[in-house]
């Protein structure tokens, strides 16, 4: 299935692993929602999340999406049901979701804080943040990990 045409304005299109489902932000009606479509049915969910968001970022199994909700922290979120399945120590993290580890323990990321700009990976185990740049170019802070997991490719400048 192809979508085509939604009708708005659409933000943050990721395709899952599986190539099955696509998440993205919508821009359409009064407020701006998380919805997940499913490209072989064409049914469409919404993920209702008040206030603004960024992302998402599927997991490597497809079950769960990663987003910043704005001025609240990083959220995992069933991707089915929406629950929230965010772990403890990871609630408070101010990051961009940018790609997740093979294993589903790291998220690859952007700072969202002004003070501690850069590139970040953060475990969602525990929370801990590993910073890899200072950068304050946020389009330059693209953090993607190599398929089999072993490396993460950054860039700063």
């Amino acid at each position: 299935m192809v979508m085509g045409n939604v009708g708005c304005t659409v933000y943050w299109m990721r395709a899952s692993r599986d190539g099955e489902r696509v998440a993205y932000r919508d821009m359409c009606g009064a407020t701006a929602g998380l919805l997940v479509r499913d490209l072989t049915t064409g049914e469409l969910r919404r993920i209702d999340l008040e206030g603004g968001f960024s992302g998402p970022v599927w997991s490597p199994d497809g079950s769960r999406l990663a987003v910043l909700k704005l001025g609240e922290g990083l959220r995992i979120l069933d991707a089915v049901n929406g629950e929230d399945d965010t772990p403890d120590g990871v609630r408070e993290t101010e990051v961009y979701p940018m790609d997740w580890s093979a294993d589903g323990k790291h998220l690859g990321a952007v700072s969202a804080e002004p003070e501690s700009p850069g590139s970040v990976v953060v475990s969602l185990e525990n929370g801990q943040v590993v910073r890899l740049t200072g950068s304050h170019h946020h389009e330059a802070n693209a953090v993607r990990f190599s398929p089999d997991g072993r490396r993460v490719v950054f860039m700063d400048y």
